[in-house]
């Protein structure tokens, strides 16, 4: 019989959680027209899998537009800021005769 004695044992440890497969790996099964994820082996439905990386695939277009705009806009400041310091460096030549 298996007694747990709580007043030598103070910490449990819990189990850990299961992950689930991200199916990373996939592979092309021919007879049967389904995709089958190399790591767990379960068969995936080809529409599902083209949908979820069509819409990985949008997000990177949004997200990469998004960073080209904030670019844009950062260049922009770094331009503005150059120029002060320019106006600022003539002042200072001006303010030193």
């Amino acid at each position: 019989m298996n007694v747990i004695d709580f007043k030598h044992q103070v910490r449990l440890t819990p189990k850990k959680a299961f992950h689930a497969c991200m199916h990373s790996a996939v592979f092309v099964v021919e007879h049967s027209r389904n995709l089958e994820c190399r790591k767990c082996g379960k068969v995936i439905d080809p529409f599902d899998f083209l949908l979820k990386e069509a819409q990985k695939q949008q997000n990177t277009i949004f997200d990469i537009r998004g960073l080209i705009s904030e670019k844009e806009k950062l260049s922009q400041e770094v331009e503005g800021l150059k120029s002060e310091k320019r106006n600022i460096q003539a002042q200072i030549r001006r303010l030193k005769k």
